[in-house]
């Protein structure tokens, strides 16, 4: 299961294309930087953990966002959390309706 779940998102990596801070409006930019830092933060997280289940780890990790996010003071750490936040429930979400976690 962790290895369907590392594959999906390395094919997520590989198929986002590389932010471009000099072509790209700011908040594509930071939309696109943020998404693929908290999948490669998830990548991480799960190679770190191999025994916990891919589910547990990726709501864990998807927690912490939350609550950084609702701890940040309105600033740009606030927008950097909110979009991971939102990338890993959905993520969670997604992956439950297809039955990856089973």
């Amino acid at each position: 299961m962790n290895d369907i779940v590392i594959q999906a998102l390395t094919e997520y990596l590989i198929e986002t294309p590389e932010p471009d801070a000099f072509w790209w409006p700011e908040h594509w930019f930071v939309e696109v930087s943020t998404s693929r830092w908290i999948a490669g933060e998830l990548i991480n997280a799960i190679l770190d953990h191999p025994m916990t289940p891919a589910e547990d780890t990726m709501e864990e990790l998807a927690i912490k966002m939350t609550a950084y996010h609702a701890d940040s003071d309105g600033t740009n750490a606030e927008r950097i959390f909110s979009i991971a936040e939102r990338c890993l429930w959905e993520w969670l979400e997604l992956f439950r309706e297809e039955n990856i976690f089973s």
